[in-house]
């Protein structure tokens, strides 16, 4: 039976304040480093400005609020406006107690390509991880139906090929365009680079049924999906990410992004093609990954 979990904080003041992490201008998002009071242990904030209701939106202009101006040129002009409720909603993600690794996953970073060659995997990549991961409890939660049990779209329990079907966090499931949603496969496969002959079988299972599913529930049609698996990954259990096209966010990059039907391509044609083949993948300045390459591949960051 799933777990009833009560809330743990009902409103921000419930922390206190410690420093700014990261603030994304494009994506309207901020990060925080914060502080319980109750327990004083550290937590990360994540902010994300919600995106306009259609139905709502005509209210914005029967509501007194001025404008600020910022410049005007002509037919055109820029203003600054404080916009009130019901429009002015944030969506605030919560991680207690955080980690070192969550701080700097959080924390602003330069941004690095790294070319992992089969060899990379075996020798760097592949060792690091055995020791180097974050708690997936979390993710075993979910398929074991002890947490988020009201949020499954589709429930597949077969061990060999079956998955878990649920929106993303990201996603606050309104706005159709802005679709997000994670597959989770139930067989114990870390990334990529694990998948061979024998797991085609369970990537067709959600390329196929998930796009179904999605259909059902949203009505996206599947040629309207973006349907990808991420290199690195950010968790090390298989998932796929299921996005509208007309979604734009930093994991649909190239450098990030392997479609799943250009996968079971590659592996109908070659089983051990992610045992051999080279792979780039995005690093960020403080993952301790990062840190392991330079030690250990220093050429790859000149």
């Amino acid at each position: 039976a799933p777990e009833k979990m009560d809330p743990l904080f009902q409103k921000l003041s419930d922390f206190t304040f410690e420093k700014v992490l990261d603030v994304g201008v494009h994506s309207k998002t901020c990060s925080l480093l914060v502080k319980s009071k109750d327990q004083a242990r550290l937590a990360i904030i994540f902010l994300e400005k919600t995106s306009f209701d259609e139905e709502r939106i005509q209210s914005l202009l029967e509501q007194d609020t001025p404008l600020q101006m910022v410049f005007q040129n002509d037919i055109y002009s820029q203003h600054l406006v404080a916009v009130a409720e019901p429009h002015n909603e944030a969506k605030v993600t919560v991680i207690y107690p955080c980690t070192d690794k969550h701080v700097r996953k959080y924390s602003r970073q330069a941004l690095f390509c790294v070319r992992e060659t089969a060899e990379d995997y075996k020798t760097v990549t592949e060792p690091f991880l055995l020791n180097h991961q974050f708690d997936m409890k979390w993710v075993y939660n979910i398929l074991d139906g002890k947490a988020e049990v009201e949020r499954v779209l589709y429930d597949d329990p077969n061990p060999n090929s079956g998955f878990l079907l649920l929106p993303d966090l990201k996603w606050d499931q309104k706005r159709m365009e802005d679709l997000y949603v994670t597959g989770l496969f139930r067989p114990p496969i870390k990334s990529l680079r694990e998948l061979r002959k024998e797991h085609l079988v369970m990537l067709r299972n959600m390329l196929t049924k998930g796009k179904e599913v999605i259909r059902k529930c949203y009505g996206v049609f599947g040629c309207q999906l973006r349907v990808f698996l991420h290199y690195q990954p950010t968790y090390y259990h298989l998932h796929t990410h299921f996005t509208h096209l007309c979604y734009e966010g930093l994991g649909t990059s190239p450098e990030r992004a392997h479609l799943l039907e250009d996968i079971i391509d590659n592996i109908e044609k070659d089983s051990e093609y992610y045992a051999k083949c080279n792979l780039t993948f995005l690093t960020k300045e403080n993952e301790l990954l990062t840190h392991e390459y330079r030690e250990k591949r220093p050429h790859y960051f000149d």
